[in-house]
């Protein structure tokens, strides 16, 4: 097989060497953005999982103030109490 890619002319050489080029940075580059692609779905998720934990913080909070009122006192937002 080598023999024969020596009879081929330059040109033919050249542009089945660059092919071969062509397909294996195109190999790589898919590869490559599969695994950006992975760590952008895991960054997401943890950012969800932030999200989700500062809703419960806030449900949370929102209950607090809920009571505070209910007993007639008032909520200092100042230092996040009932008073």
């Amino acid at each position: 097989m080598l023999a024969m890619f020596g009879t081929l002319s330059l040109g033919i050489r050249l542009a089945i060497i660059g092919g071969v080029l062509a397909a294996g940075i195109g190999t790589f580059a898919v590869w490559r953005n599969s695994i950006y692609e992975s760590g952008q779905r895991d960054m997401q998720a943890a950012i969800a999982r932030g999200d989700q934990k500062a809703v419960d913080g806030a449900f949370q909070m929102r209950q607090g103030l809920e009571r505070c009122e209910a007993t007639g006192r008032g909520w200092d937002q100042t230092t996040g109490e009932c008073r």
